[in-house]
């Protein structure tokens, strides 16, 4: 059977891993979990920066046929944009008024089904939706077509310029989730191996620390049931538990000499009391003895009396017999 003191150390060992892995795993998730959220918002951004320049690439290219509204040329425009990025979901192209003009879509979404957009805008606009009958989850960039006789398509912050139409791009975040989810498993992956070894560590740190303080508890536990067993901490480090090993054991051998001493001193007192109850026991014995002597010397006494007796009676009679023969 295990040993008390073992299975006390176990779970004192066990606590202290415990909070000490506790600590650590919060450690790790808070940071991983900042980590995520930066990560993922540096992802949005990226592909909401993604929208915006590929939408203000088609503002600059497509002014003239805006202008002049040529829906072939457009088309040809927004295909172009939709072939050159996987990501794109839809490119729209509308005019001043926010009516369809051309576009192109990756999925058979169907101009009834695109979001509308947000009249008399002229400046660039970002906004997350979901496109399309599937809902898919994308990020819609919506960028002002300006002539470039006002400043060009990436002058918008002004006002009063004059807006032939608007360009519209959505990419959709799929492959934004897929980044996150490869990630997430490589976060996930390495903050698992920084918790093991964290706990590997300290597990042995610990284990190194707690083992004088086991030591010591299971040498009080043997001073407290009155064992006579020997037992020392043993001194692993000069630091303060340290001096505290060399403290206990000092103390120890103070508590061992003391009880030695008693120990003698209880059987000294265990003889003496032994050698006072045998001397009782003797003097009973002689008292006894004396006793019955006494007890013998009177009877015989009475009955040397009643022999006497009897001898002067019987004397008395003798003589008396003696007496009346001589008359």
């Amino acid at each position: 059977m295990e040993p008390s003191h073992t299975r006390r150390g176990s779970r004192i060992l066990i606590k202290a891993l415990l909070g000490t892995s506790a600590l650590v795993a919060a450690s790790v998730v808070s940071l991983s979990a900042l980590f995520l959220l930066r990560h993922q918002a540096a992802f949005q951004r990226q592909f909401e920066l993604r929208a915006e320049a590929l939408a203000g690439s088609l503002a600059g290219q497509c002014q003239f046929a805006l202008l002049v509204a040529n829906r072939t040329e457009l088309a040809q425009l927004a295909r172009a944009v939709l072939g050159g990025d996987t990501d794109v979901l839809y490119v729209v192209v509308e005019d001043a008024s926010g009516n369809y003009i051309a576009g192109a879509e990756r999925a058979p979404i169907g101009r009834k089904m695109l979001p509308a957009g947000a009249a008399g805008i002229k400046r660039s606009a970002i906004r997350n939706l979901r496109a399309g009958p599937g809902g898919s989850p994308c990020v819609e960039a919506s960028v002002p077509v300006i002539p470039q006789a006002e400043g060009g398509p990436f002058s918008l912050q002004a006002p009063q310029a004059e807006v032939l139409g608007r360009i519209r791009v959505a990419l959709s975040l799929e492959s934004e989730r897929a980044l996150f989810d490869s990630t997430l498993r490589y976060v996930v992956a390495i903050g698992l191996s920084i918790l093991l070894v964290a706990f590997a560590i300290g597990y042995v740190q610990i284990r190194r620390l707690l083992r004088p303080l086991v030591e010591m508890a299971q040498a009080a536990k043997l001073v407290g049931d009155g064992s006579s067993e020997s037992f020392r901490a043993i001194k692993r480090s000069d630091d303060e538990i340290g001096v505290l090993v060399d403290s206990f054991n000092r103390m120890f051998d103070q508590v061992a000499e003391r009880t030695r001493q008693l120990h003698e001193q209880v059987d000294a007192k265990e003889r003496a009391r032994a050698e006072l109850a045998e001397a009782q026991q003797r003097l009973i014995d002689l008292s006894r003895r004396s006793g019955m002597a006494e007890i013998a010397t009177s009877v015989l006494h009475n009955v040397g009396n009643v022999l006497n007796s009897v001898s002067v009676s019987r004397s008395e009679e003798h003589t008396s017999e003696l007496h009346s023969l001589r008359h």
